[in-house]
């Protein structure tokens, strides 16, 4: 199924922000590049997506501000598989689309990049005191912005190569120094330091208060390789760190699923544990645990009902 949805425009938003004209034009190129983008569920990046956008353009609305407009689909293809270990996987895919959705993250960066949604937080200070720099860990920092009222608080953290390599291979923290060099040991143990820190600060100033915080660490690659924790609790942040140090369960899950030529693999850290969560395919569509689309189909559930509260009101 298709359908035409306006997506931004140059109004000012809730937050007070105005994007130019000429960043809706941008926008539309980006999506027009080739590679094709996911739909997602209001910003939700542990939800599967459920289509992809076909095609942007901008155009004039009647109070002469601007538009950015997408023709999206939604997946309309889709298989069950019981797997060896018990677990049901779901595919889904277009008809009519198989373009590979677009490689976000390819080229892993030569510091960590830090990277935050500026609404989450009230006050100016709270920014400046998570991007504040660090006396043992160099980081550059990015912000990004979600167009919804008012979203649970991310915070996105890019990883360098030998940190992704650690991520993937698993071998962080015991034993380190035998298998990846002192070095490394040391730089992780920095960042285990530096990312425990923000997940404080995180909880103590972001909001919406009492919401819980999405931690998404990217592996940058082909395919790139999301680590995600969400949680109110900044110790759980510290924990889901120090049980990368599990056997090979990623390194594994990448083996299994290369034939798919993935460009995109997600973990979620779930009852103390990194499990897996979807993957993007090679020709556009996405496979992943049934459980995953079963919190997509209650998350649309959830939006049709605020929906129908706000007409009645």
């Amino acid at each position: 199924m298709k359908e035409v949805n306006l997506v931004a425009t140059t109004h000012v938003d809730k937050h007070s922000i105005k994007i130019t004209k000429e960043a809706l034009d941008g926008m539309a190129h980006n999506y027009n590049s080739g590679h094709v983008y996911p739909i997602k569920i209001e910003h939700d990046v542990t939800l599967p997506p459920m289509g992809k956008v076909l095609r942007s353009w901008v155009e004039p609305l009647d109070d002469g501000e601007f538009g950015l407009f997408i023709e999206s689909e939604l997946f309309d293809l889709q298989k069950a598989e019981l797997q060896p270990d018990g677990r049901v996987l779901i595919g889904q895919r277009s008809s009519t689309d198989n373009r590979p959705f677009v490689e976000r993250f390819i080229t892993p960066p030569q510091e960590i990049d830090l990277s935050i949604d500026f609404t989450n937080f009230a006050q100016k200070e709270h920014v400046k005191e998570i991007l504040a720099d660090d006396d043992s860990i160099a980081f550059t920092r990015s912000d990004f912005i979600r167009r919804s009222a008012l979203n649970d608080p991310q915070m996105v953290v890019t990883l360098t190569q030998g940190l992704a390599h650690l991520f993937i291979g698993w071998k962080i923290i015991e034993k380190v120094q035998e298998t990846v060099g002192e070095e490394i040991a040391q730089d992780f143990a920095k960042f285990y330091r530096f990312i425990s820190d923000r997940a404080l600060l995180m909880a103590k100033n972001a909001i919406p208060k009492n919401q819980p915080i999405t931690y998404v660490f990217v592996a940058p690659g082909i395919p790139a390789v999301e680590f995600v924790v969400r949680t109110t609790d900044p110790q759980v942040v510290a924990q889901a760190l120090r049980l990368v140090t599990q056997p090979t369960i990623v390194a594994q899950a990448l083996e299994d699923f290369t034939i798919l030529k993935p460009t995109e693999v997600q973990f979620l850290f779930v009852d103390s544990e990194w499990k897996f969560n979807f993957l993007l395919t090679g020709d556009g569509g996405v496979i992943g645990i049934k459980e995953g689309f079963d919190r997509r189909v209650r998350r649309i559930e959830l939006g049709c009902d605020e929906e129908s509260e706000d007409k009645i009101e």
